[in-house]
């Protein structure tokens, strides 16, 4: 018996043969870089933030087919070679990341492409030193040319968004040796 003296009522006929419904899960304990929503149309999901306002979400449009272009060039590219194949998985991240109506993305969107950029950045730079070896072929036009356009565009891109602002301005507040961090409090 429960310690507070309830006792469920006894099951008619009709529910005892129906299987127990049981409740809801809990949504996971929130914390500071995952959070959860519990949508009351769909399952449990990962919290992308706040929508991007109209203003952002105009200027990440302007600027997300030009990335969107290279993007798609490097895949179809990667896909029929064989020397290149580290950066295939963060491309093909990166891209799905980036390929959605720009009216839908929101500030977790611009964090998720941040950190994608970055991976695709780290494995240019670790291919670049694969052909420096000699354990990649030579980097050609079909491969530099769209890469260069989408690294170069890709932090305009996401200063377009306050978000992708307060990522970089804390990116080069992590970067500042602590006499330049004086300094710039003593301008």
């Amino acid at each position: 018996m429960p310690p507070d003296g309830f006792v469920p009522p006894p099951l008619d006929a009709e529910e005892a043969g129906k299987p127990e419904i049981k409740p809801e899960p809990v949504l996971p304990e929130q914390g500071r870089a995952i959070r959860y929503v519990a949508p009351t149309d769909g399952p449990i999901d990962v919290d992308r933030g706040a929508p991007l306002d109209s203003p952002q979400s105009d200027r990440v449009a302007g600027l997300q087919g030009e990335m969107l272009e290279p993007a798609r060039e490097l895949e179809t590219y990667l896909a029929t070679s064989n020397g290149y194949r580290g950066l295939s998985p963060s491309l093909q991240k990166f891209r799905t990341a980036l390929d959605r109506p720009a009216a839908e993305l929101r500030d977790g969107d611009i964090e998720l492409l941040y950190a994608r950029g970055i991976r695709i950045q780290m494995a240019y730079d670790d291919l670049q030193e694969e052909i420096r070896r000699d354990e990649a072929p030579p980097e050609d036009r079909r491969l530099r040319a769209p890469m260069q356009v989408l690294l170069q565009l890709h932090g305009p891109f996401l200063q377009t968004t306050v978000r992708g602002l307060e990522l970089y301005e804390q990116t080069d507040r992590d970067r500042r040796t602590l006499a330049e961090e004086l300094a710039l409090k003593e301008m």
